[in-house]
């Protein structure tokens, strides 16, 4: 009898207890994150599952009782909830069941009362063992994911104590040779050692992770390393030891100082023949106009004259080009004299030497009324990059389309803008365009352009600090549009 009335209490005052237990859960754990429905989650089914239990009198831990009980604790392991929460939790609903139902208990015997505290002890275990279980799984299923990975890939894991002595190390191969042993006893080279322990000492100092790249010399054999180092706490949250991840990059840096070693010789060796082949094509140059320049030459003799300048002219270009590549690979600047010049002046100049190796082609220049075209800059260089932006416009642009110069000028600056007609130059190609050896797609007139023209234009303007902004679309075409200062 005494049991029918306590699971009659259960059922009635069910939701006075979910409230007071929740009120006191939250001024316990001051919890403001979840909300009532989550905090209370299956409590109203547990008390349902207590009362029946009581009144059907089961001793051997009811299914539906335990079964609460689990979905309880995967519930609060999927919320992070820690498993003392958990256990905290029981012991205040303990609490509220016996003031709730304090005045039940002089109308009951102590067998009902026996019963709830059994079943609820029953309930605990089984929510601790459900939570315990699930957390056990999900670590050895990280542990394994660990050691796949760990065996994949080429890193060497190690823990380390005070005296930075190795007590464990994957993969086991390399642990047999370094467990029990310190660095000082493992690493013969002292500048090495004193690297490697300097960065560890951090981790003990700072009681903070730490990672950095380090060289280890070893019998005569060189090995670059990037340490990763957290620390390893005791109960008391004092630091114990360190763990740590090695990653072996000496591969790499083999393939990257072989690599830039390949630059290196590749940008003396055009330094080297550019520089020898100037002298030679510039006496061919010389020659051919010279021999321009005699009396009573046939038709066909000026015109395979007049071929061999234009063609020892572009090799005279693409030798200046890659010498002043190799110029701003060395010293990481293009020399450059300044000296008053008018932009006007050299732009018709350059437009008519273009135009004798393109006499098909509409080239002209727009002069702004009345602007002041006058600065400070190396003319040469002006040349230079006006030729390279007009050069680039004939090669972007159809047969038989103009090709413009705009001049305009403004108090502090000058500018010039070279537009062309034809298909706009991609977005991904105008990121990078103003790199060395770069060359457009669908390019019509080459000229020889071997992707140094732009790329030299950008190192002419640093030079003078000037800018450049491009602006390319299937209706308007394309325009450079260059800026300079006055004052050099």
């Amino acid at each position: 009898m005494s049991s029918l009335l306590l699971a009659q209490a259960l059922r009635a005052r069910r939701e006075p207890i979910v409230q007071r237990w929740l009120v006191q859960e939250r001024e316990r754990t001051g919890d403001q994150e979840h909300s009532d429905d989550v905090l209370i989650d299956g409590l109203r089914g547990l008390l349902l599952e207590l009362a029946g239990a009581l009144e059907a009198r089961e001793r051997n831990e009811p299914e539906p009782v335990r079964r609460a009980a689990r979905e309880h604790a995967l519930q609060r392991w999927r919320l992070g909830l820690p498993l003392e929460r958990i256990t905290r939790e029981y012991a205040g609903l303990r609490q509220v069941l016996l003031r709730e139902l304090s005045d039940v208990r002089a109308h009951t015997d102590t067998g009902g009362w026996a019963l709830l505290h059994e079943w609820l002890d029953h309930a605990v275990c089984e929510c601790v063992t459900a939570y315990v279980q699930r957390q056990t799984g999900t670590l050895e299923h990280e542990r394994q994911r660990f050691r796949v990975s760990l065996q994949r890939a080429p890193v060497m894991v190690f823990e380390q104590d005070l005296d930075l002595r190795y007590t464990w190390v994957h993969p086991h191969d390399a642990g047999t040779a370094l467990v029990g042993h310190t660095d000082a006893e493992l690493l013969q080279d002292r500048r090495t050692l004193g690297d490697v322990v300097q960065l560890k000492h951090r981790v003990f100092e700072q009681g903070e992770p730490a990672a950095g790249q380090v060289r280890i010399v070893q019998d005569g054999q060189e090995r670059h390393y990037w340490l990763s180092l957290e620390p390893v706490r005791d109960r008391d949250g004092r630091v114990e030891g360190l763990v740590g991840a090695a990653t072996d990059f000496t591969e790499r840096v083999l393939q990257e100082t072989e690599l830039r070693e390949a630059l290196e010789l590749r940008e003396k060796l055009l330094g080297v023949v550019s520089h020898d082949l100037r002298n030679p094509v510039n006496a061919i140059v010389l020659s051919t106009e010279s021999l321009l320049r005699q009396p009573k030459l046939e038709e066909r003799q000026q015109q395979l004259l007049r071929r061999l300048r234009q063609a020892a002219q572009r090799a005279e270009r693409l030798i200046g080009e890659l010498l002043d590549y190799t110029r701003l690979r060395t010293s990481g600047l293009l020399p450059v004299t300044p000296a008053p010049c008018d932009l006007g002046h050299i732009a018709e100049q350059v437009m008519g030497e273009v135009s004798l190796a393109v006499p098909d082609r509409d080239l002209r220049v727009v002069r702004a009324p009345a602007a002041d075209l006058r600065l400070d800059a190396d003319p040469d260089r002006l040349a230079q990059l006006l030729t390279n932006l007009v050069r680039n416009a004939l090669q972007h642009s159809l047969e038989g389309t103009r090709v413009t110069i705009r001049l305009d000028a403004a108090p502090d600056t000058v500018s010039v803008s070279v537009h062309n007609e034809g298909v706009p130059i991609p977005q991904h190609e105008q990121e990078r365009m103003f790199e060395a050896f770069v060359q457009g797609e669908g390019a019509s007139f080459r000229g020889g352009n071997v992707g140094l023209g732009l790329y030299i234009v950008k190192h002419i303007l640093e030079a003078h600090r000037g800018g450049v902004v491009v602006h390319s679309t299937a209706d308007a075409g394309t325009t450079f549009t260059v800026a300079l200062p006055r004052a050099g």
